[in-house]
């Protein structure tokens, strides 16, 4: 039987056609074809002369010859290789870090108990990964020794107590002495069939579990040419080997996250923006037309100073944008795009619902809050305090209120039905319900500790009528891409910063 043995390169001349190797270290455990394998020095026969190397085991692949020797601290190996386009490609594959193994070639080893203690070197193959058990297996019993004890008349019981560890052995042929002897038994030129149990060619067996056990480990190590050799163990087709042959299953878009629902937004008013710029007007605070008691001609009605002044609206732009090879475009993935397109739109509707908090606390007038009655939530009293003044100023009933998380939480934590009882009587809320008020928590910095009461009418969002954002796409025919993103315009207006209270501590 033939040993493969792991070794690695230790140096590619630079300029020449030799590559040095570290075949087997000396006391320490070894990669091979039958597993973990200790050498100890003098146990292999090493050639004077030259060896071929060859390419992955294949004779047909010469690409060298290798001279081996041994030192203090193990066997080494120098493969010069030859001048052939094979042999250079070995060469380049080497130096560039690819092809570093050699696996060499130990005929008739002789192993005990993980130690390799015979055996003739004859050759080695230049591999790139050889399929070699795991190391941490140490190598089973293997070989005859060339010094063969002279048979002796076995006990009975010892004869079944052999047979059992026979049968408990492992499959590359390892017996027990007892198991040996009884093997010798049997004539060297007797054919294999000859070893099976029970009765073939008219010959009885009398221990036929040994025999059976003998006829394994001779087909799992006798080759074409009626030589035992031990090769590389079973090759191992892992996964990524075998992968182009597996049809994949497609997972599509493995997360497809949930579109923006506008929180902010729709707490104002909306319209439709037509221009980059708009203008308009208004009356000036205080400057409104008034009437009064009248008490009929000819006495002069109420009279007040009238004025006004222009609003000019300036918009704002949202826009994303990305370059993509046209090969998206000619060889179609809708699924791709849609989701490309969804994410633009769900980051636009994210971004511009900023807008409107940021707005509003910018505009809205500051009202300093009450003395919290005892068991009522801070937000919940806010809320009240902010709506008195609008109610008080003559805004209206309010219809929103922001409240900063961190007083939200305490909102929460309070009964619904103390909380329903109490906003009720005091905003005078009808049927006994918070339907048509809304009350939205924010993170932002504005409203830390902080409650922003409002009515709806007190702003208005501008906005691009019909589908928003603006999808666009153009061909650079200079690079090949397609420029494709999305196009969003806004305007923020407060109309009556009266009509929004912010409520804090004094």
């Amino acid at each position: 039987m033939t040993l493969h043995a792991l070794g690695t390169l230790t140096a590619a001349a630079p300029d020449g056609r030799t590559l040095s190797y570290r075949l087997l270290p000396f006391g320490e455990t070894g990669r091979t074809s039958a597993g973990a394998v200790t050498v100890d020095a003098g146990a292999l026969t090493v050639p004077d002369g030259q060896m071929v190397a060859n390419l992955e085991h294949d004779p047909t692949r010469p690409v060298g010859w290798m001279t081996a020797a041994e030192d203090t601290s193990g066997l080494t190996a120098t493969v010069t290789l030859a001048q052939t386009t094979t042999a250079s490609d070995v060469l380049a594959e080497a130096r560039a870090g690819l092809r570093t193994g050699i696996s060499v070639e130990v005929l008739d080893p002789v192993i005990r108990d993980g130690r390799l203690l015979a055996g003739r070197l004859t050759g080695a193959g230049l591999v790139a990964a050889p399929a070699f058990p795991s190391a941490q297996l140490r190598a089973a019993d293997a070989g005859d020794l060339p010094n063969p004890t002279d048979p002796t008349e076995a006990d009975p019981a010892e004869d079944e107590a052999a047979a059992a560890a026979v049968q408990e052995d492992d499959a590359m042929g390892a017996t027990t002495t007892e198991a040996a002897a009884e093997a010798t038994e049997t004539e060297p030129t007797e054919p294999l069939t000859a070893a099976l149990p029970g009765s073939l060619n008219g010959k009885t067996k009398t221990k036929p579990t040994a025999r059976a056990a003998s006829l394994f480990a001779a087909l799992a190590g006798t080759d074409a040419d009626g030589r035992r050799r031990l090769t590389a163990a079973l090759d191992q087709a892992i996964a990524t080997d075998l992968l182009p042959t597996q049809a994949q299953q497609w997972l599509g878009e493995v997360y497809a996250s949930r579109t923006y629902v506008r929180r902010y937004a729709p707490l104002i008013q909306h319209l439709d923006l037509a221009a980059l710029k708009a203008i308009g007007w208004k009356f000036t605070s205080g400057k409104t037309p008034t009437v009064g008691d009248y008490a009929g001609f000819p006495a002069q009605p109420t009279s007040t100073e009238v004025k006004t002044e222009s609003v000019t609206l300036d918009a704002s732009r949202i826009a994303g944008a990305g370059a993509v090879d046209r090969a998206f475009i000619d060889f179609p993935v809708p699924e791709f795009w849609a989701g490309y397109y969804r994410e633009c739109t769900n980051d636009y509707e994210r971004k511009l619902d900023a807008k409107v908090p940021a707005l509003l606390a910018g505009a809205a007038t500051a009202t300093v809050a009450d003395t919290v009655p005892s068991g009522v939530s801070t937000a919940a009293s806010y809320i009240v305090d902010g709506a008195a003044a609008l109610i008080d100023g003559e805004k209206g009933m309010p219809t929103f209120a922001i409240v900063g998380t961190g007083l939200w939480k305490g909102l929460l934590r309070t009964r619904s039905d103390d909380t329903l009882a109490y906003l009720t009587a005091a905003l005078g809320l009808e049927k006994g319900s918070l339907e048509g008020f809304a009350i939205i928590p924010s993170s932002l910095a504005a409203f830390t500790g902080k409650v922003l009461v409002g009515v709806n009418t007190a702003a208005t969002l501008y906005e691009l009528p019909g589908a928003s954002p603006v999808r666009v796409d153009t061909v650079n025919i200079s690079t090949g891409g397609v420029e494709t993103g999305v196009f969003g315009y806004w305007a923020g207006l407060v109309n009556d910063a009266a009509s929004l209270s912010l409520v804090a501590a004094a």
